[in-house]
């Protein structure tokens, strides 16, 4: 503006406001676009829940997993024991064990 702030103000003057307000509103516009992208609570929430429901799903095939896993190892030990049986009862009958 003038040096004299009692002055009216000059069409340089008010030409200068312009454009400054021009350069604000754009950075505005720049602030709002990134603003815009980022994710909102519902996102969050969204995204929170499915994570949720994930590890939900993950823990049950671990725990369905650790029953096959002691399922195998007594199936292993009674095939074992069989066996051993099988060979006694082939040894009894005066038979060859395989």
């Amino acid at each position: 503006m003038a040096d004299n702030d009692n002055q009216p103000a000059t069409k340089a003057d008010i030409k200068r406001v312009v454009v400054e307000v021009v350069k604000t509103l754009s950075k505005i516009d720049e602030v709002s676009d990134k603003i815009s992208g980022l994710a909102t609570k519902n996102d969050f929430d969204r995204i929170m829940r499915a994570i949720d429901d994930f590890s939900g799903i993950a823990k049950h095939y671990e725990q369905a997993d650790l029953i096959r896993g002691d399922t195998l190892m007594k199936v292993e030990t009674e095939i074992d024991d069989h066996e051993r049986r099988i060979q006694k009862l082939e040894l009894a009958q005066g038979g060859r064990v395989l």
